[in-house]
Parts: structure tokens; C-alpha cells; sequence
């Protein structure tokens, strides 16, 4: 009998890891032909498409798809990064799939930004930085490689609400309205992507060519930070240049317009993961729906605009102060976490672009909201009480300002 079991449990043993051999086989060869077609795509940008800027090319979707691929890895870098930050903020436990993923790449996109400004600063703009930058990172942070790969197959669910609270059917709200909504939301997504593989015209891309482009590609040619004296649009807040300027480093127009509208995405995955929480997946995805079909957000879509980064980060630090005052209401306890990631994201928002000052009045009000909760909810000694209302105040203004003030030094 003990032979029998013996047996039993080496063949189980052996038959688990030839699976794991097996699906480790299947990723590298996806890896290696991944990695084959994108060092094809390279060499044809930078040898032939990028060479030769004023004439017909046969082979224009080798370049497109080189541009997909560096936004990708710009993409994946940040995501990674922002995995990092949230696990040292303790936000990924309390957070869906689909609302971490967005939180994540904002995140890292907005470091990025600024590790750009401080490369910057060292005058290390050159593309082979960028490109053993862009390399190098994944690989350090290969942990939160892992940690995404698990989070993947929340997208295969995703339409049909198969993670999370069940959806109940009704007359209208069934599951063919799900994938309706789903649809048309995916469609107009792929709308923005395959506008972003043309760069905008001179008419409507005005302001990219005076200056959300035109500065980064100055700053290439000097190879790192300067001034711009009387040039009023080139000295302000460039945070979502520094990601331009990346791409563009690599001659990367259409990188640069799909790293530029990746915000309108994750904004879309945020208002997808609020709406969630509370209702079923029809409603999220009619949510979307109507995010995505709005007129002005497509308008400023394709054109390297930076107001779908301002839309983002505001939204984004706005849900964090909303889900910071929910946990008052429920435990009455503070979590400085959500309120250091919100004021992160409102410095992000403010080194976008100058409106994002709009965003203020909103954080301070849900800001002095928490604090009447508090004093309601909170520890029975009053002097504890304004201790940590203070602290939350500090936390959060600490956040913002330490996310901004590299553009101010």
C-alpha cells in the first residue's frame, strides 16, 4: 500500500512539474518570436523609415508597430513602478483588479515623468539611456512582474462580470446589453488607437507642434533641463512632456500619442472600477460608454493633448479622498495611505497643467468632510482627534506638494 502512494505521489509530482515546464516553454517561445518581430521593426524604423522621412514606404506598418512597441515598454515600466509604490502604500489589497491596474500605471507614468525631469537635470538625454532604462527596469522589478501576470485574467472576465459580486439579470440589463455597452466602449477606444498611428495636422495638433512636442525635442538637442526665457509656454510644468520627450528620443511620434492618450484608458478603467463596487457590470460598462462617446474627450484625443492626463490624475485623486472618507464612515479609522497616494496624484495633476488648480476646492472639501466625520466617528480623546486630523491635512498636502515641487526648484 505504501508503495502504491509512493508511486502515486511521485507520478503526481512529475506530472506538475511537466506542466510548469510545458507553460515556461510556451512563454519563451511567445517571448522569443515577441522579441524577434519587435528587433525586426527596429531595424527597419531606425534604418530605413526614420532615414528617409520625405518618401513612400511600402513597409509603414513595421513602423507602427515599432512605435506600439516602445509604447508598450514605456507603458509596462510604468506599470511595474507602480506596482512598487502601491505595495509600500499598501493599496494593493484594497483594491480591485481592474481599479490597481489603473492606479498602478498612473502611478508609474507620473514617476516617470519625473525621473525624466531629473535625467534631465544630469543632461542625460540621449536614446540609449532611455532605451537601458527602458530595458533594464522590468527586469529589476521582476516581483511585480509576477504580481501583474496575476492580475491578467481579470481582462478575460471582464465583459462578463464573472469576478466580484454577480450580476442579476433583469428584462434589459442581461448579458447581451453587457456586451452591447462593452463593444461600443472597446470601439471607440479603437478609434483613439488608430487615429494615434497618424500624427495630428498642423490645424488641429497646433499647440503639440508649438510646444508639447517642440519643447522635448529642444530639450533632446541640448541633451538635457534648460530655460526658455520669454518663451511663456516652454517654462511651465512639463510632466506629461517628459513622456514625449522619451518617445521622441526615439523619433517615436505615434509612442508619443498613444503614451499621451494610455490616460484616457485608465481613466475609463477607474470610472469602470468605482461604478463596479457599487453596481453590476451593465451599468459599468454604460458608465464607460458614456466617458468614451463623449464628444470633447475625443476631440482632444490623437492630437498629444495633455487634458486627458488632467482628467486622469484629478479623477483619480478625487476617488482616493472619496474612498479615505468611506473608510471613516465604516471604521472610523485613518488611512494615510489613500490620503498620501491622493495628494500624489493632485501634484501629478498640478505638473500636468496649471488648471489642474480647479481640482483644489474639490480635495479640500472632501478634506474638511473627513475631519467632521471624524470628530464624529474617531477615538473618544478630543485632543487625539485634532492630532490626527492635522496629520491627515500634513499627509496630504505633504504629498501634493513633494509631487510638484520638482517643477518649482
Amino acid at each position: 500500500m505504501s508503495v502504491t502512494s509512493s508511486e502515486g505521489l511521485t507520478i503526481a509530482a512529475t506530472s506538475t512539474w511537466n506542466v510548469r515546464v510545458g507553460r515556461a516553454a510556451r512563454r519563451l517561445r511567445w517571448a522569443g518570436a515577441l522579441a524577434c518581430l519587435m528587433t525586426v521593426c527596429a531595424v527597419y524604423h531606425w534604418t530605413i523609415y526614420v532615414p528617409q522621412p520625405d518618401r513612400p514606404h511600402v513597409l509603414t506598418i513595421l513602423d507602427r508597430a515599432a512605435n506600439v512597441g516602445i509604447a508598450a515598454a514605456m507603458l509596462l515600466s510604468a506599470l511595474l513602478l507602480g506596482l512598487r509604490c502601491l505595495a509600500r502604500l499598501h493599496v494593493i489589497d484594497t483594491s480591485s483588479r481592474v481599479e490597481l491596474i489603473g492606479l498602478a500605471a498612473g502611478t508609474g507614468l507620473g514617476l516617470m515623468s519625473l525621473a525624466v525631469l531629473g535625467l534631465g537635470m544630469a543632461h542625460l538625454y540621449y536614446p540609449l539611456v532611455f532605451a537601458i532604462l527602458l530595458a533594464v527596469l522590468p527586469w529589476c522589478l521582476r516581483k511585480e512582474l509576477g504580481l501583474l501576470r496575476s492580475l491578467l485574467p481579470d481582462w478575460r472576465t471582464l465583459a462578463t462580470g464573472a469576478t466580484g459580486v454577480q450580476s442579476k439579470s433583469g428584462s434589459f440589463w442581461n448579458r447581451s446589453a453587457r456586451v452591447y455597452l462593452a463593444f461600443i466602449s472597446l470601439l471607440m477606444l479603437g478609434f483613439v488607437f488608430l487615429r494615434d498611428m497618424t500624427v495630428p495636422s498642423v490645424w488641429t495638433g497646433y499647440d503639440s507642434y508649438q510646444y508639447h512636442w517642440a519643447v522635448p525635442v529642444l530639450l533632446l538637442q541640448s541633451h538635457g533641463m534648460r530655460a526658455f526665457p520669454g518663451w511663456a509656454h516652454a517654462n511651465l510644468p512639463f510632466n506629461t512632456e517628459m513622456l514625449n520627450l522619451v518617445a521622441l528620443s526615439f523619433h517615436a511620434p505615434e509612442a508619443a500619442l498613444l503614451i499621451q492618450d494610455s490616460f484616457g484608458l485608465l481613466t475609463a478603467m477607474l470610472i469602470y472600477a468605482v461604478v463596479r463596487r457599487h453596481f453590476t457590470v451593465a451599468v459599468a460598462w454604460l458608465a464607460v460608454t458614456a466617458y468614451a462617446t463623449v464628444p470633447l474627450y475625443i476631440a482632444y484625443t490623437s492630437q498629444s493633448f495633455v487634458e486627458t492626463a488632467v482628467v486622469y490624475y484629478g479623477f483619480a485623486a478625487l476617488l482616493l479622498l472619496v474612498r479615505w472618507l468611506a473608510a471613516l464612515l465604516c471604521t472610523g479609522v485613518q488611512h494615510y495611505h489613500l490620503l498620501a497616494l491622493g495628494g500624489m496624484f493632485l501634484g501629478f495633476a498640478m505638473g500636468v497643467k496649471y488648471t489642474a488648480l480647479e481640482y483644489v476646492p474639490g480635495t479640500l472639501l472632501l478634506l474638511l468632510a473627513g475631519i467632521a466625520v471624524y470628530a464624529r466617528r474617531g477615538p473618544a480623546q478630543p485632543g487625539r482627534k485634532w492630532k490626527d486630523s492635522a496629520l491627515a491635512f500634513l499627509v496630504f498636502g505633504i504629498a501634493a506638494v513633494g509631487a510638484f515641487m520638482p517643477w518649482a526648484l
